[in-house]
């Protein structure tokens, strides 16, 4: 047998959550910045430098997995927001019911009419009360969860910057440093090949003291004339 309505004095079930979830609406994005740290932390340390040298690719992923995050949260946060909405109905509920309540009363017991008009203005002040507190509640409800939807957005965009920077830093000191390194084996190679050359310079054999003749061609021709006939031989190097 289905029954048609709940008990007017316990509040109907609608599925809806306790406030505890605003315990866990944040837990997700430390955990992952925490993570997002530990990716840092584990990096390569550049001795002397107090930079770390972190792989783009985890950091990247890490702040995709951050950014991949906050629509759940969101999603709990319009969750507290429907919870608030819920109290917001079940007050203005128990608001109605009590101006019901009290106009009964007041047509049943009472019969002046100024004490009829004092109960049901009672209740009309009783009503508008609770209409201000219940949007006042929503309110702040809402400019709560901008807030908080403002500020994870600015701390993710921050660590992406900073994590940016950082990279760029340690690729200019990668550049630099291997740049240097290069200048120096430049040198070392241009003074061991000045060390070649002087050597080979003085393996050379001297010259002749016959006019660059050889001894044969010296007997042959003891004016010391060059025999024009035969082509010069270049000096080997």
């Amino acid at each position: 047998m289905v029954q048609s309505s709940s008990s007017p004095d316990k509040p109907a079930d609608n599925n809806v959550n306790s406030p505890t979830l605003y315990r866990g609406v944040d837990l997700n994005v430390q955990e992952q910045l925490t993570h997002l740290e530990e990716v840092i932390f584990e990096g390569f340390q550049i001795p002397l430098t107090g930079l770390t040298l972190v792989k783009d690719n985890d950091v990247l992923d890490q702040l995709d997995v951050v950014r991949a995050s906050i629509p759940e949260i969101i999603e709990r946060a319009v969750e507290v927001l429907q919870y608030q909405q819920h109290l917001v109905e079940q007050a203005e509920a128990d608001a109605d019911r009590i101006v019901t309540s009290a106009k009964q009363q007041a047509a049943q017991y009472l019969d002046e009419m100024a004490l009829t008009r004092q109960a049901e203005q009672q209740a009309a002040q009783l009503r508008y009360t609770t209409e201000q507190e219940c949007q006042a509640l929503r309110q702040n409800t809402l400019a709560d969860l901008e807030a908080f939807r403002q500020q994870v957005s600015q701390e993710v965009q921050q660590m992406k910057n900073q994590a940016i920077a950082e990279a760029q830093t340690i690729q200019q000191d990668a550049d630099q440093y291997a740049h240097n390194l290069l200048g120096g084996l430049e040198v070392n190679l241009r003074e061991q090949l000045e060390i070649v050359q002087n050597g080979r310079r003085q393996l050379q054999p001297p010259p002749s003291p016959h006019n660059g003749l050889t001894p044969q061609a010296a007997a042959q021709n003891p004016q010391g004339r060059r025999n024009t006939s035969q082509p010069r031989q270049p000096r080997s190097r």
